[in-house]
């Protein structure tokens, strides 16, 4: 009965008297959905970098026979839509060293999903370094990079 009755409605006003359709009109409106899914934005990351310094290995946390210790941070954002657990890894090319990557203080860090910006200090702390290169004691070199991952900590929100 219903496509009866739009079938006529359409005929009158389609071809009201010349035959021709002259415009046209909307019939019916599907609602469209989206499943959101998981989403992570970082802001800062592009222009982060992070400085390592020789440090007392007890300020770090190590001990004096894991000298010598190296130490530094840096400050980025981080957002998403579901509780998140943020970990890390450095990958160090062609240096012998041992080290540990903490955020905020903690490895893993959890994030909430509430979707707001939430500032975090990733650092590293390298330790056993083996300078097998000689360089001078104020030259930058870089030897690596702090790997973020992150992965679900249980159901979507």
């Amino acid at each position: 009965m219903k496509k009866l009755v739009i079938s006529l409605v359409m005929a009158t006003v389609l071809f009201g008297g010349s035959g021709i359709a002259e415009e046209k009109v909307e019939i019916c409106r599907i609602p469209i959905w989206m499943e959101v899914g998981f989403w992570v934005e970082i802001d800062g990351s592009e222009d982060a970098e992070i400085l390592l310094v020789q440090t007392d290995c007890k300020e770090v946390g190590r001990d004096a026979d894991d000298w010598p210790c190296y130490y530094g941070c840096t400050k980025i954002s981080i957002r998403t839509n579901f509780e998140a657990s943020i970990d890390g890894d450095v990958n160090h090319s062609g240096w012998d060293m041992s080290h540990e990557e903490k955020f905020n203080g903690e490895e893993p860090l959890i994030i909430p999903g509430d979707g707001d910006w939430h500032e975090i200090e990733a650092c590293v702390i390298a330790y056993n370094f083996k300078l097998w290169k000689e360089a001078a004691a104020d030259v930058k070199e870089e030897i690596g990079y702090l790997k973020f991952t992150v992965k679900p900590t249980g159901s979507p929100p």
